[in-house]
């Protein structure tokens, strides 16, 4: 073993009350703890034979194709792959929105003639496009499995989805002249008053996940459920008299579509493969809108809601996984005096930590985000597109470590270099260890500060610092073959939240 002193000088943050995160990286140390990382596109550069990276296996159904068609052609695909069981991961892309249909078929639609286009996007009601989807992937997992049988294929361990069912349909386009577009405004509220006035408002039972299970609820009945928050379809749902019933219909639109997808695809999927666990992108969260110490609420604030930065909801999950996305928020979610990338990486924190502690704690081994790779643009706010660089990456990645997660998914594609960047990063943060921390300048009233600063989840210990700074000793211990005590490392000691006496999450 190689030990190794640093000390690092440490700037003060604006925000009071937000967690620690410690990047360490290292260069030559290897290790067999690594996490799963599932990759939406094939690895490049060193990660390409990493041994943390699995690409997940997508398969796009064609159109009207069987559940027993497309069982062949994956296990055709896991053949010439030459896979083991522990890296099959499977990705049915459109699953829900195409084929099969679950959430937009033709005989769930509104019955109320409209002239308002939104209103062909899609219900909550499934009595038409659930079964369909369920026989669709009962006939799915038959042919694989009788695959099994015959020729020794292995078990799936994973179903990471990326359905992105919602209601209305997602759309990423850019506000039209007036400001305003379907997507984001208007016609979710004028789908609701054509759901609110539809005879199965109050007559048929749909799949509403909740925390423990799902069960199966009129629309009227989980309207009431929450609250029964009052709408004026003729403003924008951004309005403030919209803002309640907005975050209200988030949560249960999403929580809805996970009770779908439980019934189509992640029971019968736990019921084939008892090991293997499935997820939906962005979606399958366990978040309890609880009140926290520092005065904030447990919330998800989503990536799609670039525009209204107001918008945060909590729902309840159906799947085996929470996946969460650390992907680019826009400016509406920060002050203007912030810095973007600061504002983003709270944003992460503060999603991350919704998952772990809501309903009582999860373990973290449940919780896989989906993490944005360099070179990729989303929207920031009208006029601009942003991407992440590397070293915001680094950061996730360190975050995701120290908080005890031990599998990821990375999307989409990204350059050779960008993919050995990344796999650096993880050798770098998995292969190094924090051993000891003390304060070398300012107070603290924590005697076992160690042990905090190392776990960097929810330790309180009160720091204050008339400079302003706060200087911490970090002892780091990597594996023997490291080039001397530590040389060639670079380690971030990344400490948000001192200033005042304040709380060190």
């Amino acid at each position: 073993m190689h030990l190794g002193q640093l000390v690092m000088r440490v700037r003060r943050w604006r925000r009071t009350a937000p967690s620690l995160v410690l990047l360490l990286t290292s260069a030559g140390i290897a290790s067999p703890d690594r996490p799963t990382v599932w990759g939406f596109a094939q690895p490049a550069g060193a990660a390409a034979n990493h041994s943390a990276f699995r690409q997940l296996l997508i398969m796009y159904p064609r159109s009207g194709e069987t559940g027993t068609s497309l069982a062949q052609r994956l296990a055709d695909e896991i053949r010439s792959r030459k896979l083991t069981s522990d890296r099959v991961g499977v990705l049915i892309y459109g699953y829900g929105r195409f084929t099969p249909p679950l959430a937009y078929d033709a005989g769930d639609a509104v019955t109320l003639d409209s002239s308002i286009a939104g209103l062909a996007n899609g219900t909550p009601w499934l009595a038409s496009g659930l079964p369909k989807a369920r026989a669709w992937t009962d006939a799915f997992i038959a042919e694989y499995r009788r695959l099994q049988l015959r020729t020794g294929l292995p078990s799936p361990a994973r179903f990471h989805m990326d359905c992105e069912l919602r209601l209305p349909k997602l759309c990423y386009q850019w506000p039209d002249a007036s400001g305003l577009h379907d997507c984001w405004d208007t016609p979710p509220l004028q789908v609701f008053d054509a759901l609110v006035a539809d005879a199965r408002w109050s007559t048929e039972r749909i799949p509403f996940a909740v925390s423990g299970g799902v069960t199966w609820r009129t629309l009227r009945e989980i309207h009431e459920l929450g609250g029964a928050p009052a709408w004026n379809s003729a403003l924008p749902r951004s309005a403030e008299v919209n803002r309640v019933w907005s975050r209200w219909f988030d949560a249960m639109q999403r929580s809805v579509m996970e009770g779908a997808l439980d019934q189509a695809l992640y029971g019968p999927v736990r019921e084939a493969w008892p090991d293997c666990r499935s997820s939906e992108f962005a979606q399958s969260l366990r978040v309890d809108g609880a009140l926290q110490a520092d005065g904030t609420r447990r919330t998800y604030r989503d990536f799609e809601w670039w525009l209204n930065g107001w918008m945060d909801s909590a729902w309840c999950g159906a799947a085996d996984l929470q996946t969460p996305a650390m992907y680019v928020c826009g400016t509406s979610f920060t002050s203007s005096d912030a810095d973007w990338i600061d504002a983003n990486l709270r944003i992460d924190r503060a999603n991350l930590d919704a998952c772990l502690h809501s309903f009582g704690g999860a373990d973290p081994s449940t919780v896989t985000p989906w993490v944005m790779l360099p070179g990729t643009k989303l929207p920031t706010d009208e006029t601009r597109e942003r991407e992440i660089d590397a070293d915001v990456l680094d950061e996730r990645v360190a975050m995701m470590r120290w908080r005890g997660l031990s599998e990821f998914q990375v999307w989409p594609g990204a350059s050779a270099q960008d993919w050995t960047r990344l796999a650096r990063g993880v050798d770098a943060v998995w292969s190094a260890e924090v051993f000891g921390a003390s304060l070398v300048h300012g107070m603290c009233d924590a005697p076992d500060l160690d042990a905090r600063i190392t776990r960097a989840d929810r330790c309180v210990a009160n720091v204050t610092s008339d400079a302003g700074l706060i200087d911490l000793r970090v002892t780091v211990r990597g594996e023997a073959g490291a080039a001397g005590p530590c040389a060639r490392d670079r380690v971030l000691v990344h400490v948000e939240g001192f200033g005042q006496p304040g709380t060190l999450f």
